[in-house]
């Protein structure tokens, strides 16, 4: 369906046989909005609520149901001229009202209010906290139950949710799956009434095993009610005094980072998720939170606070009614060999015009960031640096490689249409330099001193055909999806040439923030030269799930390595090459394979076959990643910065959830052939076929990863090995 679309039914009737005419009943979308206290602050009538402009409504167009407090009776109210008046109707769903009437005239939305502050979804399934929570699932299914009754089901549950849960967003399927479901995250029953996470699960959202018409155990039925997820605003809530976004925003702790918005949009390929039609998406992150009214929470005192809030949930609901509307997304770069600049694609898949608010209303920016740009939200990893947003030009305080231009140069063109967001920078780029949009925290928006007014500066598809000029608050434009990865910028690789880093003792490579799946099967690949004489305790590279050591290589007494392998973090799963295995001063290639499935551990030094201690491997399963998610890793150290490597790395390639085995020579000699190093390809796919989570290679100190991971925050300055890795 195009946007020239304005109608759908032209007239309230139907003609019959014999001339009789009687009325078309209205068509109706009614859904469920789920949440926490971001959504309140859509439906709560109080007068902190109310305190904008009250636009024109739909009459009558828009039935809200509200939950206004524990335990008490669900309150339905029509969006019209009188009940706004009355004061019971939220401005955002007055909003909603007017612009659900012009995108869709002649069809009717019922909303039910499921956001309870400061809880998450354990409180809703979990009945042993209703007497200390105030989100409960009586009341969530009383509201469901009111729509039922006028409307015959809830056809859709819509949600949005922001710093509750948080912290699953690695695991989000496996813990729960069972009050989505009913089930376990493999798919197998899960009993109502036990426990995940140390929370019980009384009651699902869909039973999974139930008929498609059926409810079971469920609250919804699969056929009936679809499931909409608009995802977050890219950051948790701040910590008070982190170190100032513009020189340290990358290394903050995990809540600061864009919270694996992947994960969740990848839950749509899950079968269950497929069976309840989820569609993940738009973003709900161009909105002033914060301001005059409020710290961490849509500004009450401005209309960009709960109505730009709004849009995601209202353009899910036209969706749901059976318009196609997509997600604006970057979808690759384009740019000169030379590094001069690099264009980021976006997908305009709406056919609309790729801008930002400041420059459709054709206002200026108030505030001091240093980073705010026409665009703001882009950042670049320079090779072998950390993250960083795209400085003014005119910043020179900061680093001459971290400042330059972001605009828009193509608000669109070309079939299909996409836009381009030029980024000049103000040193050219080079190989190895990587683009992010609104990855980290270079918005600032939620951390303190916080800036509120760089939201409107964030890329947005303007829907011409979506857009009422008329209106009070008319919708503006579809938010561009943060882009979470990390985009190589279009400069061609250097020839390849063994080389390597020199670490000083005082060097490292560390990230603490990581977000790493890894899986069954492994291989690692590495060269090394230790400084000097032989010494223990020097860690080449170590991985960890939290607290737990998961991955990692350590220097140990009489010329040995630790190869340690293992989920618990004790100390038996250790694999440790014989003595005099190694000496000092001297270059070394190590291949390394695992595969639990297969009971295989391999170890070549230097292209021969190392025997390892005796281990019972097949059938322990601490040797087992499978559902593991590395969120630490150290090059050069432990995680926590001891234990310092003092010598040489080269070409470090390590995949935790793929692997070779290294019994054939011809999987020996994709990484070493004639005692020196092959080239991996620039991001290290050669071996595999796909680039390795970790593949560091570069010209020190630009000695960075062009794997899949990222980057470390590095320690000190790298410098270049004074000799070839060789053996």
């Amino acid at each position: 369906m195009t946007y020239g679309y304005r109608g759908g039914y032209t007239s309230g009737y139907a003609p019959r046989k014999g001339g009789v005419s009687t009325p078309t009943p209205t068509p109706v979308t009614t859904a469920m909005i789920m949440g926490q206290s971001e959504m309140q602050y859509l439906f709560d009538v109080a007068s902190l609520y109310r305190a904008i402009p009250q636009p024109t409504p739909g009459n009558g167009n828009l039935i809200v149901y509200r939950q206004d407090s524990t335990g008490a009776a669900p309150v339905k109210v029509t969006v019209n001229a009188a009940s706004v008046a009355a004061g019971q109707v939220n401005p955002a769903m007055t909003a909603m009202s007017a612009f659900l009437a012009y995108a869709r005239p002649g069809r009717q939305f019922a909303v039910g209010d499921g956001a309870v502050p400061g809880t998450s979804r354990f409180d809703l399934g979990d009945d042993s906290t209703d007497g200390s929570d105030t989100r409960t699932w009586a009341d969530f299914a009383n509201v469901a139950a009111a729509i039922e009754a006028d409307y015959g089901t809830v056809q859709n549950l819509v949600e949005c949710w922001f710093n509750a849960d948080g912290s699953y967003l690695n695991t989000f399927k496996a813990v729960f799956w069972p009050l989505y479901f009913g089930a376990n995250a493999d798919g197998t029953s899960f009993a109502l009434g036990g426990t995940v996470n140390s929370r019980r699960v009384d009651h699902c959202l869909w039973d999974y095993s139930a008929a498609a018409g059926a409810k079971g155990r469920g609250l919804f039925s699969k056929a009936a009610t679809k499931w909409w997820m608009a995802t977050p605003m890219p950051f948790f809530n701040a910590p008070t005094s982190p170190a100032a976004e513009m020189l340290n925003f990358s290394e903050q702790p995990v809540r600061m980072l864009e919270p694996v918005r992947a994960n969740m949009i990848a839950l749509a390929a899950e079968p269950l998720a497929q069976s309840v039609g989820l569609t993940v998406g738009p973003s709900a992150h161009v909105c002033r939170f914060g301001g005059a009214s409020t710290i961490i929470h849509p500004d009450t005192s401005n209309k960009d606070g709960q109505v730009l809030l709004m849009w995601p949930l209202a353009l899910q609901l036209l969706r749901a009614s059976g318009l196609t509307i997509g997600e604006p997304a970057i979808v690759g770069i384009e740019g000169p060999t030379d590094g001069s600049y690099a264009d980021l694609v976006v997908d305009l898949p709406n056919g609309g015009n790729l801008t930002t608010l400041a420059a459709l209303r054709g206002t200026a920016y108030s505030g001091t960031s240093p980073h705010q740009q026409p665009v703001t939200g882009v950042e670049v990893t320079r090779s072998g640096g950390t993250r960083r947003p795209v400085f003014k030009a005119t910043e020179t305080s900061y680093p001459a490689n971290t400042r330059g231009t972001v605009a828009v140069v193509d608000a669109g063109s070309g079939s299909p249409r996409r836009g381009r967001v030029r980024i000049t920078p103000s040193t050219p780029f080079a190989y190895g330099d990587v683009l992010s949009y609104l990855r980290g925290q270079a918005t600032a928006c939620l951390q303190e001193t916080r800036d509120y007014n760089l939201y409107p500066f964030f890329l947005i598809e303007h829907v011409p055909g979506l857009y009422d000029a008329s209106a009070m608050y008319p919708f503006e434009g579809v938010a561009v999806r943060p882009f979470q990865q990390d985009v190589s910028v279009p400069v061609p690789a250097p020839a390849f040439t063994p080389r390597g880093a020199y670490f000083d003792g005082t060097d490292s490579i560390i990230a603490s923030t990581a977000t790493v799946p890894a899986g069954s099967a492994g291989i690692a690949s590495f060269w090394f030269k230790q400084a000097g004489t032989w010494t223990t305790n020097r860690t080449i590279f170590e991985a960890r799930v939290g607290s737990t050591q998961t991955i990692a290589v350590t220097s140990t007494t009489s010329g040995r390595l630790n190869f340690r392998l293992n989920q618990d973090g004790t100390g038996t799963d250790v694999f440790t090459v014989p003595a005099s295995t190694f000496a000092g001063d001297t270059w070394y290639h190590v291949l390394w394979a695992w595969d639990y499935a297969a009971a295989r551990f391999q170890l070549y030094v230097n292209g021969v076959a190392i025997n390892t201690a005796a281990y019972s491997f097949a059938g322990s399963t601490k040797f087992d990643h499978a559902g593991a998610v590395l969120t630490q890793f150290g090059f050069g150290a432990l995680v926590n910065g001891t234990n310092p490597w003092v010598g040489d790395l080269a070409h470090d390639f390590i995949d935790v959830t793929s692997t070779l085995d290294l019994s054939i020579l011809a999987n020996r000699q994709k990484f070493a052939v004639g005692g020196v190093p092959v080239d991996l390809g620039a991001d290290g796919s050669l071996p595999l076929g796909s680039p390795p989570e970790w593949y560091q290679d570069g010209v020190a100190p630009a000695w960075s990863n062009h794997g899949t991971a990222g980057n470390g925050t590095v320690t000190g300055t790298l410098t270049a090995s004074s000799s070839t890795p060789a053996y």
